[in-house]
């Protein structure tokens, strides 16, 4: 599951906030705080995500996140719950071998450069990582594994962004098979 667009955190819940949330103001952050409490009644909340992602049977999920204060859903007080702040999503993160990247950490900006015509994270992940193939380095197989993948991104966007830093959450214990999300031609098997 991929979204880019707005989001706000409000401790400790993180909010989705889609075009079509029925608020006529400015979308830049500071206008999107000033109006948050209609705004959360309109947005999509990490638990109503859970319930969204509950019933998917699935062996492996992705979850990338492209929004301000993503890193709000890797927030947790009790840090053995896992990588959600709500325990059934954080069960469901474990059940599925969920793999969540976030744009950024729960009280930073994701920035979206005019020329890149993207996110920085969406433009690192599909330009960058598969597009050019540049995540593909451990090793360097022609394969690009969802791990790379992501690894990149982290690694990748605070080098164009200092005041942004992805953050991650991989299960402890790798899964039975490699997902693979892209392939570079010419290299590798």
């Amino acid at each position: 599951m991929f979204f880019a667009g707005h989001g706000l955190a409000d401790d400790p819940r993180f909010y989705l906030i889609p075009h079509d949330l029925g608020y006529d103001g400015a979308r830049t952050p500071e206008a999107l705080s000033a109006r948050a409490s209609q705004i959360f009644t309109h947005g999509i909340s990490d638990e109503e995500l859970e319930r969204a992602l509950e019933p998917l049977d699935a062996a492996q999920l992705l979850l990338i996140i492209d929004a301000c204060n993503s890193g709000q859903v890797l927030e947790t007080t009790e840090r053995r719950r896992g990588p959600m702040n709500s325990r059934g999503l954080a069960q469901l993160a474990y059940e599925k071998g969920m793999l969540i990247l976030t744009a950024a950490q729960s009280y930073e900006e994701a920035l979206e450069a005019t020329q890149y015509g993207h996110g920085l994270l969406t433009y690192t992940l599909v330009e960058e990582g598969l597009k050019q193939g540049r995540a593909d380095a451990h090793p360097a197989d022609g394969q690009i594994d969802v791990r790379e993948w992501f690894d990149y991104a982290v690694r990748r966007v605070p080098l164009m962004q200092p005041e942004q830093r992805p953050r991650v959450f991989y299960r402890r214990e790798p899964p039975a098979a490699v997902l693979v999300v892209g392939k570079r031609d010419g290299i590798g098997k």
